[in-house]
């Protein structure tokens, strides 16, 4: 057992967040054909905070910050600051 590999994949979390993507896409594409100007950070801002909401849901963090690395549990703690950084973008 290696929990460098022990992903696992929780059903209801990766339709959750694939489908607060595409919402956010969709009716961001619906304002910026409106306002006729595009904004790409707040775009990236967001998407990469529903990647680090994934990572830090799905990865192996969690186990391996019980059995070897105390870093491991520290990015996990800097997962939690994923939620902010896509508010941020849905601001700006």
């Amino acid at each position: 057992y290696d929990p460098f590999f022990s992903w696992h994949l929780d059903i209801p979390i990766v339709i959750g967040l694939l489908a607060a993507e595409c919402i956010y896409v969709l009716l961001v594409r619906r304002l910026w054909r409106k306002a006729g100007h595009y904004n790409m950070p707040s775009a990236w801002a967001w998407s990469i905070g529903v990647a680090v909401i994934f990572i830090a849901l799905e990865s192996p963090l969690d186990t391996i910050a019980e059995q070897r690395l105390l870093s491991a549990h520290m990015l996990q703690v800097a997962g939690q600051s994923s939620p902010p950084t896509s508010c941020i973008s849905i601001i700006t």
